[in-house]
């Protein structure tokens, strides 16, 4: 493509004429071969009115479609552009959409990672009235249920000696706890 030959496109965002919202496209969680859509607004917030040529994504994974490209955007308008994402197997993926444009071209990355099912890990732990001296077991089940291990970390804020966090750091198997 001409527009990607011997051109840099870095600036993510914005670049002081156009913005990009979201900035970057992130698609979190998903089950292989289902298709997800997210919409990416390509703003104009210049003075003038000004051109943009979209190039899209180059792996078969993600497409990217305008269904009304206008050619010339007013100030203070917007084009639309719908970001679709097919995965096949369990793995993270990445492309990008790039937007030729004055004064910089726009990179717009494109993030799809599975996640380990979401897991309601509660903000307080009570115990309750306990005696002294004594021990008390809380136990919160971190589960995963699609087809790859995780790696976990537990950070305590503040530590206190008179409470132990069992283990900080693991796996979790796949389709496991």
């Amino acid at each position: 493509n001409y527009l990607t030959y011997n051109r840099v496109y870095s600036t993510v965002g914005s670049n002081g004429v156009v913005v990009a919202d979201p900035a970057v496209l992130h698609f979190g969680g998903f089950e292989v071969g289902k298709v997800y859509k997210q919409v990416l607004r390509i703003r104009n917030t210049g003075a003038a009115g000004t051109r943009i040529h979209i190039i899209p994504p180059t792996t078969p994974f993600f497409k990217a479609t305008c269904d009304s490209k206008k050619g010339l955007i007013a100030p203070g308008l917007n084009e639309e552009i719908v970001v679709e994402f097919c995965p096949l197997q369990w793995r993270y993926y990445y492309d990008c959409v790039r937007i030729n444009c004055e004064p910089d071209n726009l990179l717009i990355p494109i993030h799809a990672y599975p996640v380990m099912n979401e897991t309601k890990f509660p903000k307080r732990i009570d115990f309750g009235t306990c005696a002294v001296g004594d021990t008390y077991t809380k136990k919160v089940k971190v589960e995963c249920k699609v087809p790859i291990e995780f790696e976990f970390e537990i950070a305590e804020v503040r530590s206190n000696p008179c409470f132990r966090v069992e283990p900080s750091r693991g796996i979790v198997p796949a389709h496991g706890h």
